[in-house]
C-alpha cells in the first residue's frame, strides 16, 4: 500500500479518536458547568445572609447607597422566598441587572427542605438600579420533591438561565417586582407507583419510569 494512503488513513483514525474523546467528556464539561452556575447562585444567598443584608423592598432611590447582593425576604403559605440583585450595569438610561430568587419548600427528600433557584440575567432596571415593573425568573434546575414515605414525587423541569429581561426559559417560574415575590407558575409531573394506580395501554419497560405512572399539573401560587 502506498505511504500516503496509510498517512491518510492514520490521520482519519486519529481525527476519529479525537472526535470520539470529545464527545466522551462533552457531558461531563457540561455538568460541571451546570453545577458551578448553581453554587455561584448558593453563593449570592449565602452572602445576603451572613450579612444581613435584605432590605424592604428592590425600588432603589437617587443618592441611595447600595451593597449588592441584597435581597427581599417573604414566607408565603410556608414557602420562604428571597428575591435578590447580585449585580447591576450601568447603561445611557437604565440599568441592567441580575436578578435571582430563592424558594425553601417545607416538603423534601428524607424530610428535608426543598430548594429551588430561579434566575435572570440583563433585566432592565430603573435609572437607580431598582427593579422596573415585573419579570419572570426561570427555574434553574430539575427538582424532585417526594410524598407518601417516597412512594409519590412531584418532578419539576428547570430550564437555561435567561438572559432576555426576564424571558422564562422553563415551564415553571417566579415571578417578582420591587416588593419580591409575586407569584410561582408551577408547571410538574406526578409520579406515581403502579401499587397505586393502573397504567392504561401499553408501556415500555425499557423505560426507567415503567414501574410508574405519570400524570402532569400547572397551577399558580400567589401572594
Amino acid at each position: 500500500m502506498p505511504c500516503h494512503i496509510k498517512f491518510l488513513r492514520t490521520r482519519c483514525l486519529l481525527g476519529l479518536l479525537i472526535a470520539s474523546f470529545l464527545l466522551v467528556i462533552r457531558l461531563p464539561l457540561q455538568a460541571q458547568s451546570y453545577s458551578k452556575q448553581l453554587e455561584e447562585v448558593e453563593r449570592i444567598f449565602t452572602t445576603i445572609s451572613a450579612n444581613n443584608s435584605y432590605v424592604a423592598d428592590l425600588n432603589f432611590h437617587e443618592g441611595e447607597n447600595i451593597h449588592l447582593p441584597l435581597g427581599v425576604k417573604r414566607t408565603i403559605g410556608g414557602i420562604e422566598v428571597t428575591v435578590a440583585i447580585s449585580h447591576l450595569e450601568l447603561a445611557e438610561e437604565h440599568t441592567e441587572l441580575g436578578v435571582y430568587a430563592k424558594a425553601v419548600i417545607p416538603q423534601g427528600q428524607d424530610g428535608r427542605r426543598s430548594i429551588l433557584f430561579f434566575g435572570a440575567e440583563g433585566v432592565k432596571g430603573t435609572h437607580t438600579g431598582g427593579l422596573a415593573g415585573e419579570l419572570k425568573l426561570s427555574l434553574l434546575h430539575d427538582v424532585g420533591i417526594s410524598f407518601n414515605n417516597g412512594n409519590t414525587k412531584i418532578v419539576l423541569k428547570g430550564g437555561e438561565l435567561g438572559k432576555d429581561n426576564g424571558a422564562p426559559t422553563s415551564p415553571t417560574y417566579m415571578t417578582a417586582d420591587c416588593d419580591g415575590f409575586k407569584s410561582l407558575s408551577l408547571d410538574a409531573e406526578v409520579h406515581f407507583p403502579t401499587s397505586l394506580l393502573v397504567k392504561v395501554g401499553a408501556q415500555d419497560e425499557s423505560s426507567p419510569s415503567s414501574n410508574a405512572v405519570i400524570g402532569h399539573f400547572s397551577t399558580v401560587v400567589n401572594h
